[in-house]
């Protein structure tokens, strides 16, 4: 295959979802990234797949996580996933859409690397925190992207900061390559769900203060797609606190690059000549 499945994973050696849900052929193209406490038992544990040790100088978070292996593979094809994923195939018969657990990976795979050599550099599975659109359906152009996604690292652009939003790094990358013009693909047919802040991984360190400053610093990054929203949480660990959540504008992003009027667009920088 030509992809590698790259999974960055914390404390989670005995509930590694997402590579126990891959089908063997598929394990084998599995990358886990790892800290160094953890290389000797994931190692033994999944001898199908191949395990990277992070730098010791890599500071704890996926800001930082990612920033390393995206340079580490920086001349491949990687789709980069959560530890913690459960995957759906989603069908639209007779007005309906059909959800079914997905064990045939190959068509999924295949699509994914269809959609590279159609030019997208970067993309996802939808997720089931947003309800089926068939308006969307099957695919979603400059969308969201979370809890996975998908590179042709060697056309990515030089100067995208993958660690600097240290909650929100996904979001943030997303949207840094939507201002400079690379559009998305979001796979409606193929989505994925997880248990919300399961042990381990970012729920280690992330507390509501880090999360709720992740999201300023998003919303600094990007004035003009990014809106906060303060809500009381319901449930959970921080049942009755302020969390603040985000409105992003993901197609406004990209049609800011479109612009041909002013400088701005450059850099990536948003202008309103094109409204």
């Amino acid at each position: 295959m030509d992809i590698k499945i790259v999974i960055p994973t914390l404390e989670r050696v005995n509930n590694q979802i997402t590579y126990n849900n891959l089908p063997l052929k598929y394990k084998k193209n599995v990358y886990f990234i790892v800290r160094e406490h953890e290389r000797k038992e994931i190692t033994e544990k999944y001898k199908e797949a191949i395990v990277l040790t992070l730098p010791k100088d890599v500071k704890q978070g996926l800001g930082p996580t990612r920033s390393w292996f995206m340079n580490f593979f920086k001349n491949d094809r990687i789709i980069v996933f959560d530890d913690d994923l459960n995957f759906l195939k989603v069908n639209f018969e007779n007005e309906k859409f059909k959800k079914t657990k997905l064990e045939n990976f190959d068509d999924l795979f295949n699509l994914i690397l269809k959609k590279m050599n159609e030019g997208f550099v970067h993309g996802g599975l939808g997720n089931t925190i947003s309800a089926p659109s068939i308006k969307y359906y099957p695919f979603n152009i400059n969308g969201r992207i979370m809890t996975n996604v998908f590179y042709d690292c060697s056309k990515l652009p030089m100067n995208i900061d993958y660690g600097r939003c240290l909650a929100s790094e996904d979001f943030d990358a997303n949207l840094q390559l939507l201002k400079l013009g690379y559009k998305n693909v979001i796979f409606n047919n193929y989505i994925v769900f997880e248990k919300p802040y399961a042990d381990g991984g970012c729920s280690l360190y992330r507390t509501l203060e880090f999360h709720n400053n992740s999201q300023k610093m998003l919303e600094k990054l990007h004035p003009k797609f990014v809106k906060l929203k303060e809500r009381i949480v319901k449930k959970g660990k921080w049942k009755g606190l302020t969390k603040i959540n985000v409105m992003i504008y993901w197609k406004k992003a990209y049609k800011s690059s479109l612009c041909k009027e002013c400088g701005e667009v450059e850099n990536g920088n948003y202008c309103d000549c094109n409204e």
